[in-house]
């Protein structure tokens, strides 16, 4: 898979998950921030609401976005009640 096609799957993941996030009451770009860390390149912080974080190897901002929101979807909602505290 050339590096457009992948960066093109990212976004269509992070398409598909728009609506769980803004069903949880989010909004994918304004509520969660993406970036890389440049010491150890590929490695990418994802920072969400509630101060969630989760730092994880990535090959796009894309990638990384829908790597982030996915994993913070998957918390429950006494973990993302945790967060706030």
């Amino acid at each position: 898979m050339s590096y457009r096609q992948f960066v093109s799957s990212s976004r269509a993941l992070l398409t598909a998950l728009r609506p769980k996030v803004e069903e949880a009451g989010y909004r994918i770009q304004k509520d969660a921030w993406v970036w890389e860390d440049h010491c150890s390149k590929g490695n990418w912080e994802f920072h969400g609401p509630n101060g969630f974080y989760i730092y994880f190897p990535s090959w796009s901002a894309y990638d990384a976005r829908a790597q982030g929101w996915a994993a913070f979807l998957r918390l429950t909602d006494e973990e993302v009640d945790a967060l706030a505290a």
